[in-house]
């Protein structure tokens, strides 16, 4: 490889500053703050911006986390429990808190603000979900240029853009090239250190926190090695070692990952999603894929419409411009971001038949697998029915990631070769093309009904994307020209601005959200001893809720001890919990990881769960409830909360003393008084009994079930790990793996 140009360095680099500069310059965090605002405690605002229920979580759940285990790690707490939702809920093993994430712990140690931190993060995984893309263009055959503009088109893809708010997906997703271009590494030259290499890029991807994810980089792993394998032919096939350290290397870097994945994997035995894989489970697994109407979006992913942004000149509250939200139930633009851009559908264009395939060919497999995958085809049934637990994961539009980014690494082989001129015809003909199938497209999904009302169609809202799609298809076009122009007269980064250009054209790094994190006004207080219940009623995919007073989990962002949540994994004791509480199934229609507490919940019941206050309505009307009831509540003597951790609590006990602490008594609780252990019982919630006139600090500590089997997997595999950097393999073996001829 030719060394590479600085400025391809840079472009990679401060590219995220693009979609994140109101968070760099403005100091604003991630999520759609000022819609959230719509339902703080005691000062609603006005809505402003259209609803967008996916996004909305990066601000009810992910920011609300981040905080948790930033501010345990750099108090030297391990991020176990999160005491603030559900009667308290584990953090770690929920999985998507990545409380053992790397750069997590580091944005914990050093102190880091939470958003700031959460700012800094997503700028570094989009870069290196653009390196990543650049390193394997590069082992594909493509040039320094090509490879770089292909990681900048996937790091400010659609995709990855719709998805940056929920920082878990983006964590995970910026790894999966570095795993291919590992994996293809082994095929140039089987050594230990790339055995380690792999190992090391594997473990940061399951840390990462998002498990579909995770298993979809393994797959399209699987599919890189599997089609090397039939490409290399027989001359060039390379001997079992490079297989054997590749299987190492994943053996090596899931045991890395152990430390998290095994106590997620043993929380989800006992999780609210535990379902058996049947046909109708299948059947609604694959109703949730995108439609074909939604591959409208796949040059100009503004044909769909952006979340976030509201339909001019429609009354009522603000409609999303997003149409597939309005023509299919359920509809998200990040779940169906298939779009790869005008740049990228130029470079494609550009290919050469005469290039070799032997390489970049697995990876294309690897696109159409994904694209296969995401649109709910037969292909599902495998992974559905044949991967335990993958009943359980989310829409199968997610496998689009793997077409992006191949995609994007595929088509930087299509910027031309030194010495060669960009293909004119083709490049030309493509960019017309695909306006014209996009427009056609749009004008073929004008009929779809509204799902909130069939007698009513999208016309009207496709009808406004064509009017905006029509000057960036022009604009297109003429960016076009440019830079056949600029590659033509060797000024390479003009030609590679004018893509980078076109692409930005499209407006697609407007989607990430962002503003300024709420706080409670002045003389706003809750009693840190104290939980409360707060009345929501329903949950819109389309315009906010009406009833919701305090969705769950933003009493985690305020330190408040609530009663309800929402979790991707929950015990299902906290579940039916909730359900006896409401009298009915406390999960909102629209979204069953929410736990609410709904009108008409059993007033006794939520003081036996330890609630004092509860607040009803969209007036927060106050309805106090038991004044005995608590957090702690004491048959006899007294306690207080002395600390309350990220892996329990401590109690100042008076005794003699009976009581119980409103935390549900899940596996893995331990108490010690006296620093001596005590035995815990099988009631529902902990309790403890101090004889004797004495004090004594109650020591109540979480610990996941599995951790321990975990960090013994870490710890061994840290050292195979070591042993294996450091391993030089004999003179005869490295003869055997000599790298395979450059593309």
């Amino acid at each position: 490889m030719k060394r590479p140009f600085p400025w391809t360095w840079a472009l990679l680099a401060l590219v995220p500053l693009v979609p994140l500069w109101r968070c760099v310059f403005l100091g604003e965090v991630i999520g759609p703050w000022d819609q959230i605002s719509h339902f703080w405690p005691f000062e609603p605002q006005p809505l402003r911006g259209a609803w967008d229920v996916l996004h909305a979580d990066s601000a009810l759940q992910f920011y609300g986390w981040r905080d948790l285990v930033f501010k345990a790690w750099g108090s030297g707490q391990m991020p176990f429990w999160n005491p603030y939702q559900l009667c308290g809920t584990p953090l770690l093993a929920n999985s998507q808190s990545a409380g053992f994430y790397p750069l997590h712990i580091l944005m914990g140690v050093l102190h880091v603000p939470t958003g700031t931190a959460i700012t800094l993060l997503a700028w570094f995984h989009l870069a290196w979900a653009g390196f990543g893309v650049r390193s394997l263009a590069l082992r594909c055959g493509a040039q320094e240029v090509g490879a770089s503009l292909g990681g900048a088109l996937f790091a400010l893809s659609a995709f990855v853009l719709g998805w940056l708010p929920l920082a878990s997906v983006v964590t995970t997703v910026s790894w999966i090239p570095w795993v291919l271009s590992c994996g293809l590494w082994l095929f140039e030259k089987p050594t230990p250190r790339g055995s380690a290499a792999l190992a090391g890029c594997v473990g940061m991807m399951a840390l990462g926190g998002h498990v579909q994810f995770t298993f979809y980089g393994l797959l399209a792993l699987m599919v890189v090695v599997l089609g090397r394998l039939v490409t290399a032919g027989r001359a060039q096939r390379p001997a079992g070692l490079t297989v054997g350290w590749g299987v190492l290397g994943v053996a090596l870097g899931m045991g890395l990952a152990a430390i998290q994945m095994v106590p997620v994997l043993t929380f989800s035995k006992d999780s609210h999603r535990q379902s058996v894989a049947g046909e109708a489970g299948y059947a609604a697994y694959v109703a949730g894929a995108p439609k074909p109407f939604e591959l409208a979006g796949i040059v100009y992913p503004g044909a769909l419409g952006y979340p976030g942004r509201a339909e001019e000149g429609v009354e009522g509250p603000p409609y999303p411009q997003h149409w597939p939200a309005s023509a299919r139930i359920g509809a998200s633009f990040a779940e169906s971001a298939l779009a790869i851009g005008p740049a990228a559908l130029l470079l494609l264009a550009g290919l050469r038949k005469r290039r070799s395939w032997f390489v970049a060919g697995p990876v294309a497999v690897v696109g159409v697998v994904g694209m296969l995958l995401a649109l709910g085809t037969p292909l599902d049934a495998l992974l559905y029915f044949g991967v335990p637990g993958w009943s359980a994961t989310g829409s199968p539009g997610r496998a689009g990631v793997l077409f992006v980014m191949a995609a994007c690494a595929v088509a930087a082989l299509g910027w031309p070769e030194e010495g060669e001129e960009a293909p004119s015809k083709p490049m030309l003909g493509a960019a017309v093309a695909g306006a014209v199938v996009t427009v056609v497209m749009l004008l073929s999904a004008k009929g779809l009904p509204l799902w909130a009302n069939p007698a009513q169609t999208v016309e009207p809202l496709v009808s406004a994307r064509l009017v905006e799609l029509l000057p960036t298809a022009v604009l297109s076009l003429v960016l076009a020209g440019v830079f056949l122009w600029a590659h033509k007269a060797k000024m390479l980064p003009v030609a590679a601005g004018a893509l980078l250009v076109a692409h930005l054209s499209t407006q697609v790094t407007t989607i990430v959200p962002s503003g300024v994190v709420p706080t409670l006004r002045q003389g706003v207080s809750f009693d840190s001893s104290q939980r409360y219940a707060f009345e929501n009623n329903g949950w819109s995919l389309l315009f906010a809720a009406p009833g919701a007073k305090l969705p769950p989990d933003l009493a985690t962002t305020l330190r408040v001890m609530d009663v309800g949540g929402y979790d991707s994994l929950m015990h299902r004791d906290t579940v039916d919990l909730l359900h006896e509480i409401d009298g009915k199934d406390s999960a909102p229609e629209a979204n069953g990881n929410m736990m609410f507490v709904k009108p008409g919940a059993d007033q006794a019941k939520l003081a036996e769960a330890g609630v004092s206050t509860l607040f009803i309505g969209r007036d927060a009307e106050i309805v106090p409830l038991n004044q005995a009831a608590g957090v702690v509540t004491m048959q006899s003597g007294s306690a207080k909360i002395t600390e309350l951790r990220a892996d329990g609590l401590d109690l100042t006990v008076t005794g003699p003393a009976i009581g119980a602490v409103k935390f549900l008594n899940l596996p893995g609780w331990t108490l010690s008084l006296d620093n001596l252990p005590q035995p815990t019982d099988t009631e529902r919630w902990l309790t403890f009994n101090l004889t004797g006139n004495r004090q004594e600090i109650a020591r109540f500590r979480y610990t996941p079930p599995g951790f321990v089997r975990g960090l013994t997997f870490t710890f061994l595999s840290c050292i195979a790990l070591v042993l294996l950097v450091l391993y030089k393999p004999r003179a005869a073996a490295m003869a055997n793996a000599e790298p395979l001829p450059a593309v």
